[in-house]
């Protein structure tokens, strides 16, 4: 499952999640061992890998902050791309995976961020103001970047796509007002996350002008989308059998936007309890059996201290209940087109509705592979790898 394994010619950054930004060590991880004990398993976890998989742990890195040592390789391979084929009308694509670590949990940056003048006058309570400073370092990364591609003379012909994964964790610094609920839960503020796409004005890109794209958009549209922007839709090494779709005429207003539905979440396992969400186009959307409630009263917002919040807005904290005591049928139904913050429960009043959205879930659920749970392999341990994150097993006992 690296990146090399995966089309990439090199990768540098951190295989697992939610590392120290600075000394790279992640821990927190169970493994059961052969003896029958369970350890908690921790090693450093940065990576520099070639085309063929050669490399692994990158000491170097330790003590450098990750957002920032994440751009100066990406600064590095576009000035090095340009060098490598100085004629640009000859130049072959370049595509960068810029996945840093912010703004995630663990929430640190160094001072000078926090101290910038945009920051320094936040609340320190839930983190808000090392998260400040977290999208500052991002920010200047960004910036680097973009001043490497101007630089190297690709700015003109770059495609920027700025994606998030899932909303706030607003006990880690993230906020969602005025979206119901955060990271995890099945709400919209823990699902619904903005995105950018920049690109110099041409016909074959984007439309010029600022515009904003109101189809529905689902993580698994990126491929084909951006291949399609690329130039390589439709044809190897594309896939052809994908769940996304290709939303690339509808974004630039030559099409329709085409996707009608998208499966939120699902799964059957029994603990913490059996869930699952999906919304369509029109904005219909059904939760299903969520194993925590974020009961919507008067005046919801999705941040975490009562003193953090807007005026007129209740804090998450003390909004956390059992469902059943709000809903003995674990289905909830809204309109998320006219009511975006999910106060309003269809599920009685619409129910032919929901008697459609729970078919619609019934047919994703009539093809999900039976669902295991694992733990962590001891074999990964890192002290049996020099202290290291790093692959375990062989090509063949992984085949694609």
């Amino acid at each position: 499952m690296l990146p090399t394994r995966r089309g990439f010619a090199s990768f540098f950054g951190y295989l697992d999640a939610a590392e120290d930004y600075i000394t790279h060590m992640r821990g927190g991880v169970r493994a059961r061992f052969p003896n029958g004990k369970v350890r908690t398993l921790k090693g450093y976890d940065w990576q520099r890998m070639g085309p063929d998989g050669s490399g692994g742990a990158d000491r170097a890195a330790a003590g450098r902050y990750s957002t920032t040592i994440i751009g100066e390789q990406a600064v590095a391979d576009v000035l090095a791309h340009a060098a490598a084929f100085p004629d640009g009308a000859t130049r072959p694509p370049l595509f960068l995976y810029l996945a840093t670590q912010a703004l995630h949990s663990p929430l640190e940056v160094p001072a000078r961020y926090v101290n910038d003048t945009e920051c320094a006058g936040l609340p320190t309570v839930t983190g808000r103001r090392t998260f400040c400073g977290m999208a500052k370092a991002l920010d200047e990364m960004v910036a680097n970047v973009t001043a490497a591609l101007e630089a190297a003379g690709m700015a003109e012909n770059t495609l920027w796509a700025a994606l998030g994964d899932n909303g706030g964790h607003t006990k880690v610094g993230g906020r969602n007002t005025p979206l119901r609920g955060e990271k995890s839960s099945l709400f919209e503020g823990g699902f619904r996350s903005g995105g950018l796409l920049l690109a110099t004005p041409r016909a074959d890109l984007l439309p010029p002008g600022p515009r904003h794209y109101d189809g529905l958009f689902h993580v698994s549209d990126v491929l084909p989308t951006l291949a399609t922007a690329a130039g390589i839709g439709g044809a190897p090494p594309v896939p052809q059998a994908l769940d996304g779709v290709d939303q690339w005429a509808a974004i630039g207003g030559r099409a329709a936007p085409p996707r009608q539905s998208a499966l939120l979440h699902l799964d059957r396992r029994p603990t913490p309890a059996p869930s699952a969400a999906l919304i369509r186009a029109d904005g219909a959307k059904i939760v299903v059996g969520i194993p925590t409630w974020y009961k919507a009263p008067s005046g919801w917002a999705g941040c975490a201290l009562a003193g953090e919040c807007p005026t007129g807005y209740t804090a998450l904290n003390g909004s956390v209940a059992a469902p059943s005591a709000h809903n003995a049928s674990l289905v909830w139904t809204f309109n998320v087109t006219a009511d975006p913050e999910e106060r309003s429960d269809l599920t009685a009043s619409r129910w032919d509705l929901t008697q459609s959205l729970l078919a619609e879930l019934q047919r994703y659920n009539a093809s999900l592979p039976q669902q295991v749970e694992t733990r962590a392999d001891y074999r990964s341990d890192p002290d049996a790898h020099g202290g290291n994150w790093e692959p375990w097993l062989s090509d063949a006992a992984c085949p694609v």
